[in-house]
């Protein structure tokens, strides 16, 4: 991505995080009592149109063979002919073996995850068995 165009790249990710975490549980909490299905239905579909736009419209980044522009599609042959060159190959089980502190890093953020993930299941049983069918909902608009 060009320099130039990067502060609206981030301002759009901005704006487009905070409307669907904010609009996000609202509407599975509404859904979720009225048309479950209809919630997992919007989310494969929305899920499938943003993996076709970054499928066939994010090139590549990462520099091809002498000659080549390497900008072919995410998942095309640029990226598998650079894959390995940097970083001393082996895939991320190698990276994290040769480096003990990356290792430890991602074990305790995967620890942290856990705990601060714990809201979302804990508190929707609570706030469903003391409030019955407005408890959904409820977790949606207050979450």
């Amino acid at each position: 991505m060009p320099p130039a165009n990067r502060r609206r790249a981030y301002s759009l990710l901005y704006w487009g995080n905070n409307i669907g975490f904010s609009l996000g549980p609202i509407a599975a909490g509404f859904l979720f009592n009225r048309a479950a299905s209809l919630m997992f239905l919007v989310n494969a579909l929305g899920l499938a149109a943003v993996s076709s736009i970054m499928g066939f419209k994010v090139g590549e980044s990462l520099p091809g063979r002498p000659g080549e522009p390497g900008q072919g599609p995410v998942l095309g042959p640029a990226r598998a002919e650079t894959r390995g060159r940097e970083g001393g190959g082996g895939g991320m089980l190698a990276a994290l073996a040769r480096r003990p502190l990356l290792l430890g890093f991602a074990l305790v953020l995967a620890l942290m995850n856990l705990v601060y993930s714990q809201h979302q299941f804990s508190l929707p049983l609570f706030l469903e068995a003391r409030l019955g069918e407005r408890g959904p909902s409820t977790f949606g608009a207050r979450s």
